[in-house]
């Protein structure tokens, strides 16, 4: 959506209408605003807020990308439980507790700041976004609970496994870096994966509506997750991801 996304574009926002630009990508993350422990810079969103209002007197639209895989280096080492293995840009468990809430407060924090300016086209959640991730316990208990309302008692998971577990507590959430025979088994952990990682972008949007309801989000998915060239197991389905915000598109060239 729009142009740009690093500085060359923030100092040439004035020149851009003249040449057939009228809206803009810039980023900012998460990092940039908990630079450390208990520690809440505001400058950055000071300087966001400035480049929407230079934007609004050159007539140019910002879509701002928020860019939770900026995620700061001092929480990994203060959760070391957030280092899992994962593909893509984010790199951090999106499961566990402390980076979700980290992630909702640095939404609030921002959208807090910038949410007025007219400049604000609208609020981009991810960049390539993938959800390839080595289990977690909190994954796995998510999946332990969807598998129950997905199939209802252990003997109608059995029945459709062709397995013998005694209680849905005793299945392990499959990991995608080494996928499981069952191909029923990983048909469930596909779709698992899908809806959670839609559950997640659901969750920052809703951090930026409980701010500003009017401001219109979406997230910036790969064309190969619209074309079905992509790997299943990275978690994007583009009809979950359709209902989370106002705006449909993908990062293509």
């Amino acid at each position: 959506l729009g142009y740009g996304a690093f500085n060359q574009v923030r100092a040439d926002i004035e020149r851009l209408p003249a040449l057939g630009a009228r809206i803009i990508q810039v980023e900012i993350g998460p990092r940039d605003v908990f630079p450390a422990p208990d520690v809440t810079d505001l400058a950055p969103l000071d300087a966001t807020k400035a480049l929407l209002d230079r934007a609004h007197a050159a007539g140019v639209s910002v879509d701002l990308l928020i860019s939770p895989h900026y995620f700061p280096a001092w929480m990994l080492e203060q959760v070391p439980e957030l280092r899992k293995r994962r593909r893509g840009f984010i790199q951090f468990c999106i499961h566990h507790p402390a980076s979700r809430e980290l992630l909702v407060r640095y939404i609030r924090t921002l959208i807090t700041v910038i949410k007025d300016p007219p400049a604000l086209h609208s609020i981009c959640l991810s960049n390539e976004p993938i959800n390839f991730e080595e289990p977690c316990p909190f994954a796995e208990q998510a999946w332990q609970t969807w598998l129950r309302a997905r199939h209802g008692t252990v003997e109608a998971f059995n029945k459709a496994h062709g397995t013998n577990f005694r209680s849905f507590d005793l299945v392990s959430l499959p990991d995608p870096w080494n996928p499981p025979a069952d191909r029923a088994l990983w048909l469930d952990f596909v779709r698992f994966n899908q809806e959670q990682f839609a559950g997640w972008h659901r969750m920052l949007a809703e951090a930026v509506h409980a701010v500003a309801p009017g401001v219109p989000v979406h997230a910036k998915v790969m064309t190969n997750d619209l074309t079905g060239w992509n790997d299943p197991a990275d978690g994007v389905d583009a009809t979950l991801f359709a209902r989370i915000g106002e705006i449909n598109g993908n990062d293509s060239s």
